[in-house]
């Protein structure tokens, strides 16, 4: 399996492990051809709710993290975080359109969870996101235009349960 494979098969375990609590690190799954599979389909005028994204449901469990987000993960030899000073169009920014834009097409939030070699997981997100996230104690480690970041392993850490309950109160409001 590719690097990114392996990547996003690691972030679907600990999505999954966050989401249960611990008790099961299956319900999220890496999706089979993530992206190309999205392309074809949309290129086919087919729905492509359950192609969108890195991870998809695996079980009953995962359905509605997944009904919520668009998660696209990203695992390189550098993310290039320099091009958030220079505007220059590759590394994370690239990253960053790319999940906005597959987060839009099911209108879904838009996750950019990404890795630079050597380097701590990263979670990116939107500002509504961003403030769930700094409400429930987590640090927001840089801000620069629309992406918010936060390191991977501190999300994980706040309680899904808290954290999905603000979600939902976003999708009702």
């Amino acid at each position: 399996m590719s690097k990114g494979g392996n990547f996003e098969s690691l972030i679907a375990k600990k999505l999954s492990l966050w989401i249960t609590e611990g008790e099961s690190d299956d319900v999220l799954e890496k999706n089979s051809g993530s992206g190309s599979k999205q392309t074809i389909r949309a290129k086919q005028n087919k729905d492509i709710r359950s192609s969108t994204g890195d991870i998809g449901i695996a079980s009953g469990e995962g359905a509605e993290f997944c009904e919520l987000f668009s998660i696209e993960c990203k695992h390189y030899k550098s993310i290039n975080l320099w091009s958030l000073i220079t505007g220059a169009a590759d590394g994370i920014l690239t990253f960053w359109e790319q999940a906005k834009k597959n987060a839009s097409l099911t209108g879904r939030h838009a996750i950019l969870i990404c890795r630079q070699n050597w380097r701590p997981i990263l979670f990116v997100c939107l500002e509504e996101i961003s403030d769930i996230l700094t409400s429930l104690g987590v640090e927001r480690r840089l801000h620069c235009e629309d992406l918010h970041i936060f390191r991977f392993d501190d999300v994980i850490k706040t309680s899904y349960e808290n954290f999905i309950q603000k979600i939902r109160k976003l999708k009702d409001a």
